[in-house]
């Protein structure tokens, strides 16, 4: 069993999201029996969608995306269904995230502020059945929710957990 993760920048890609694959990903690709391809694009969620589908059901799907790549996290859970979303991560989601999931997300992240894209601090990725963690960082702004080590941390400690078998979020 391997756990898959899946990372997305937001809007400017890795001009503005790029500590997502320089600082995140490489912490997750240490971790054995994780597997992180490169990070793409927000606008090309679908091919995440086609590669979920050509993996082994025993395998741990994790999505993780910043600003309008953790907008479109809710869009790939949405397209799985029902297959698992073990673990689904969002870096500061805009206002256009689809805000309630589906009821195949088992544990959900979802770091945000008070920033330009989410102006009222909302919660925005929601699945009533999901095992909810929010952390709200008003000190950083909208970019700086990607090179934020202390969330990365908090994402690489949920992985790792998930790796092990043990549930993302207690």
């Amino acid at each position: 069993m391997t756990t898959q993760v899946f990372i997305m920048y937001g809007a400017g890609g890795p001009v503005y999201s790029g500590p997502m694959e320089t600082v995140l990903a490489p912490m997750l690709r240490a971790i054995s029996g994780v597997a992180v391809p490169p990070t793409i694009d927000w606008t090309k969620w679908e091919q995440i969608v086609g590669e979920i589908g050509k993996l082994p059901a025993t395998d741990k799907v994790v999505l993780i995306g910043h600003s309008l790549g953790g907008a479109m996290m809710s869009a790939i859970a949405d397209k799985v269904y029902p297959r698992t979303v073990d673990l689904l991560v969002g870096y500061d989601c805009t206002e256009w995230s689809e805000q309630t999931l589906k009821s195949n997300v088992k544990y959900i992240l979802d770091y945000h502020g008070h920033t330009w894209v989410n102006i009222f601090g909302f919660d925005l990725l929601w699945d009533p059945t999901a095992v909810y963690k929010e952390v709200q960082r008003n000190n950083d702004y909208h970019v700086g929710f990607a090179s934020d080590k202390f969330l990365h941390n908090l994402t690489y400690e949920a992985v790792l957990a998930l790796s092990k078998g043990l549930p993302a979020i207690t």
